[in-house]
């Protein structure tokens, strides 16, 4: 049986440091850019009010239905949502269809892209300095 994997942040232990942010843009486009953050998106607010935004590896995914060309999938080793970037076409659907507002797109590229775990090691769950990323296996 395949177990499923999501990535959750204790918001109780999370500083706003965006250290996620930018090593998840280094590790998977080679640039420090939070807008390419593939893991963790930030939204602006006080420490207190700090607000995340993590896919959540949903066993329905509406980005898979949504996808016209079949480029979203879940990946029959793990049960990891991943995108075929070779298929798609950039239509958006994925990004409108998603209710966590985790699927995102690469303007500069056409592309949609989201967390698909780094393959296996998420570069956020190492690199966290207060250990509040971590992965939830269900």
């Amino acid at each position: 049986m395949i177990r499923i994997k999501k990535i959750t942040v204790n918001e109780e232990k999370c500083t706003g440091c965006r250290i996620c942010e930018l090593v998840c843009s280094v590790k998977n486009d080679f640039v420090y850019n939070p807008e390419l953050s593939r893991i963790v998106k930030l939204l602006e607010g006080l420490p207190e009010n700090l607000s995340t935004i993590v896919c959540q590896q949903c066993p329905d995914a509406p980005c898979i239905e949504s996808c016209p060309v079949s480029a979203i999938y879940s990946d029959d080793e793990n049960g990891i949502i991943k995108i075929d970037s070779e298929k798609c076409i950039g239509c958006k659907k994925c990004v409108q269809a998603c209710p966590y507002n985790a699927m995102f797109f690469n303007e500069k590229i056409k592309k949609s892209f989201k967390c698909e775990f780094c393959g296996g090691e998420p570069a956020c769950v190492k690199k966290c300095p207060t250990d509040a990323i971590s992965i939830l296996e269900f």
